[in-house]
């Protein structure tokens, strides 16, 4: 009995809801008697008290002595504070369909039961779309040697003292590039790059792309033990460095500052190598870079890159961020994170410096410092470290990019008001970037945004099927433009693990 329940369950009351449930179905379908009287006519009906004892309440009344054999008649209660009449009138649209499927096909099993309506589903489908756009796919080298060749004179990356332009970051890399052809390097092969954050990283990583093999960004402050672990997993064709960091790495990794080394790659022609100088085919579908996850949910995973999603993403952040040549982009992520590879691309897709944090821990005022004085004005900042920070002194960050975790409506509103501020959302597999929101004001929770030009995102439940506006599920992504790679990938798309509300 209800009371009794009510009794042992004891909950906490509440004059805002019903302390045991908020939604109820009421079937009304015991025999009911007549109501009689001389000289009187009588008939039930419903009296309404403009009042909801629940959130929400179905009241379903069968009929069988009806003329047609037997009728359900039902009326809908609810509180309109939280719900309001269109969506109510969506909720018994999706409950008429339901009974109407299971009463025409009774076989059917609850996963082929549509719930929604056609103009429903044609709207879902509509703004799950991104924006259709020509991209030409382009391996990531053919990227950089376009813009190099483009604007030769304009500063590609800035570390401290030491600034190149782009003609002089492309002769740096085709250098390394010919030294590693010549060691036996190319496509389907790995080359570990065990360096901090420094021009000589992001000219090794060019490098790595031109021979036709993937890069492995190792970041040197990583623990001994998870450098070992990536190493023996991804066995690199070679690991190079830097003298100082020889000690934690196995025999046989190159340092790129030893005298001899240098001279060898000083001696090699600065030109772009040629298809028919690598060792083998260089396609968008081939490995572009190699990315170890977190290991939030166990042993870290090494995810496989290609080239193929890397344009499309260059075009949409220098569209969406409004990255013009003389942008300054800030460099700020671990080289082990993918987010690094997202800086490198929103700064050589649009002709930009890539402005380089010094290869230390850098938060609070000494980042904010740091962004004044090196005049960014376009950065991809983690949520915890831009909380750690006072927007005053970085009036010129025109644009600020928040991703890789959860943020909230309160630190973007501290940001906004000064700037234009996105959030970006994306596994590692999807090459970095899934979804991209619009400029967020701070209002509510930060929303992932719209798929990134090219691709699709769908919120779909456990059998693969599309949920209505508001329903939890898990974001499946397709389409060319998200680059998409990995054993875990079936048919251009992919279902990514998480609670997403739509």
């Amino acid at each position: 009995p209800f009371e009794y329940l009510v009794e042992v369950l004891n909950p906490a009351r509440s004059l805002a809801h019903h302390p045991l449930f908020q939604v109820m179905l009421a079937l009304q379908n015991a025999p009911t008697g007549e109501f009689q009287l001389p000289d009187v006519t009588s008939r039930q009906g419903v009296a309404g008290t403009k009042t909801s004892r629940f959130d929400l309440s179905f009241y379903l009344e069968q009929h069988p002595e009806s003329d047609d054999g037997g009728i359900m008649t039902g009326f809908v209660e609810y509180r309109t504070d939280l719900f309001d009449r269109e969506t109510i009138q969506s909720l018994i649209d999706r409950l008429h369909r339901v009974l109407a499927t299971v009463a025409a096909t009774p076989a059917a099993t609850l996963d082929q039961i549509d719930v929604l309506g056609a103009d429903e589903r044609r709207n879902i489908l509509a703004r799950s779309q991104g924006t259709r756009r020509d991209v030409p796919v382009h391996l990531l080298p053919d990227l950089f040697e376009a813009q190099a060749r483009h604007t030769p004179g304009a500063t590609a990356v800035v570390c401290g003292d030491d600034v190149l332009s782009y003609a002089g970051l492309n002769t740096r890399a085709n250098r390394l590039a010919r030294w590693l052809i010549g060691r036996g390097v190319g496509p389907e092969q790995t080359v570990a790059l065990a360096l901090p954050r420094s021009t000589a990283f992001v000219a090794a990583a060019l490098a790595v792309t031109k021979t036709g093999a993937a890069f492995l960004p190792v970041d040197p402050d990583y623990p001994a033990d998870r450098i070992a672990f990536m190493l023996a997993d991804a066995r690199p064709s070679a690991i190079l460095t830097h003298g100082s960091h020889l000690g934690g790495l196995p025999v046989g990794a190159i340092a790129l500052d030893d005298p001899g080394v240098a001279e060898e790659i000083r001696r090699h022609p600065d030109a772009d190598p040629r298809p028919a100088d690598r060792h083998g085919v260089l396609l968008p579908a081939s490995p572009a870079y190699v990315i170890y996850t977190s290991g939030s949910t166990g042993t870290p995973k090494g995810v496989v890159v290609t080239h193929g999603g890397t344009t499309v993403l260059a075009a949409t952040m220098r569209d969406r961020f409004a990255i013009e040549p003389d942008s300054r982009v800030l460099q700020l992520a671990s080289p082990s994170f993918d987010a690094a590879v997202m800086e490198l691309l929103m700064a050589f897709g649009a002709g930009a410096t890539l402005v380089v944090a010094p290869a230390v821990r850098l938060a609070g005022e000494e980042l904010a410092a740091f962004i004044g004085e090196s005049q960014v004005t376009h950065g991809l900042v983690f949520p915890t470290v831009l909380a750690s920070m006072d927007p005053v002194g970085t009036a010129g960050l025109a644009t600020l990019v928040v991703g890789g975790e959860a943020s909230t409506g309160e630190l973007i509103g501290k940001w906004s008001a000064e700037r234009r501020v996105f959030n970006a959302y994306g596994p590692t597999e999807i090459t970095i970037a899934a979804t991209l929101s619009d400029a967020l004001t701070g209002a509510g929770t930060p929303p992932i945004g719209r798929p990134v030009d090219n691709s699709r995102a769908y919120v779909v439940d456990d059998s693969m099927q599309l949920v209505p506006v508001g329903v939890p599920g898990e974001l499946y992504v397709a389409g060319g433009g998200s680059g998409l790679s990995g054993s875990s990938w079936f048919d251009g798309a992919a279902v990514c693990a998480g609670c997403v509300r739509w």
